[in-house]
């Protein structure tokens, strides 16, 4: 078993693109965010997991007891054990928390490195440990071994993945079919002439780069009040330099850009990372549905990945819905009598509302996610 980094700031640099599932998982997120000296990566042979240490009330999407109980205090020897504080291995302000691997990572290495997480959480003295924002089908072997090592799935999320099968917008809509008119009137919007659409793709910033990251910090701080990504994060994106991006902005005849979607790019996926705006009634649909399509359709993407929330609006528009885990390791046995029940009985929840959700909005033709843990064996 390999020991835990102890000074992980130079040693998160060194994380390599083509083993990490998300571009919020590289080395220049993490630099981004500021975020390099307070996550540690753990290693053991060829997998690698970071992990940083959350304290609660602080970062709620991220808390594990936020992620549980919600704004319900949890009192007595409880609230006492959790003032210690979870070891969690998402990525901050991005929302994957997969380990670093490739397809030739041995399993037995994805083994020890659950084993390696375990054991640095009881050195760090925490309560909690939660690795999250995991799916099936891009981290099953993760999951396995989370699980061998003695974790417990919870289905905490899920988000929506549109896999490109067009290429037009006409052969889109007519797969999405009749009964959806009213996401056709959004493709409307692109062709008004009295609004301008842009692309920015060069690694540069764009000319009106300090608009730009206002519009993006001042949305992300309506849903995150507490601890909303910080603006050196959005001036890095904007900026461009350090990891693929591109700016869609809608803005009116010869006036600044009034709405921006920042979207990241890693080979053939798109992922929708941040949306500004000063017109949401009239600039979201467009610009994160026909918009960001057009631009997949036209650069050869493959996939555009939604992220979470607003689930019902992205079914509608084609997405599927992709089921979230989180694998949960109990260090304090004064919490376990009230936080495993509390989990499982969360997760079944979660798992019964998302299986609704997309029985009820998802394409007839895309497959369900009943929100299964598929078995890995040695050798897979």
């Amino acid at each position: 078993m390999s020991d835990p980094i102890q000074q992980p700031g130079d040693r998160v640099a060194t994380l390599r693109e083509r083993d990490a599932c998300s571009p919020v998982q590289w080395p220049q997120w993490y630099a981004a965010a500021g975020w390099s000296d307070r996550a540690e990566l753990l290693t053991s042979g060829r997998a690698a997991v970071t992990g940083w240490r959350v304290h609660v009330g602080e970062h709620s999407f991220h808390d594990p007891v936020a992620l549980l109980a919600g704004d319900a205090a949890l009192a007595g020897p409880t609230a006492a054990a959790l003032r210690r504080g979870a070891l969690v291995t998402i990525s901050p302000y991005g929302y994957r928390g997969g380990a670093l691997s490739d397809v030739d990572t041995p399993q037995r290495d994805l083994e020890r490195l659950a084993g390696t997480l375990v054991a640095r959480g009881r050195e760090l003295g925490v309560a909690l440990i939660l690795s999250h924002y995991l799916y099936a089908e891009q981290d099953a072997r993760w999951l396995a071994a989370l699980r061998l090592a003695g974790g417990l799935p919870v289905v905490l999320g899920a988000d929506a993945v549109l896999d490109l099968q067009w290429s037009e917008l006409s052969d889109y809509y007519r797969w999405l079919g009749p009964s959806r008119r009213a996401q056709r009137v959004e493709a409307r919007a692109l062709h008004a002439e009295d609004l301008r659409w842009q692309r920015h793709e060069r690694p540069e910033p764009p000319p009106d780069r300090q608009r730009l990251v206002r519009l993006l910090s001042a949305h992300a701080g309506r849903f995150d009040r507490t601890d909303p990504p910080p603006d050196r994060l959005y001036e890095s994106l904007v900026d461009g330099r350090d990891l693929p991006r591109t700016l869609l902005t809608v803005a009116r005849r010869d006036e600044p850009a009034r709405s921006v979607l920042l979207v990241l790019r890693a080979g053939k996926v798109l992922y929708a990372k941040s949306f500004g705006t000063l017109a949401p009634r009239t600039d979201y649909f467009p610009l994160v549905y026909p918009a960001l399509l057009r631009y997949a359709m036209d650069t050869g993407a493959r996939r555009i990945e939604y992220g979470g929330g607003s689930h019902q609006a992205k079914l509608l528009r084609g997405c599927r819905l992709r089921v979230g885990f989180g694998v949960l390791f109990i260090l304090d046995e004064r919490l376990r009598a009230v936080v495993e029940p509390l989990a499982r009985e969360v997760g079944r929840c979660r798992r019964d509302h998302f299986t609704a959700l997309a029985h009820n909005y998802q394409h007839a033709s895309l497959p369900l996610d009943g929100g299964e843990i598929p078995s890995i064996h040695e050798g897979d």
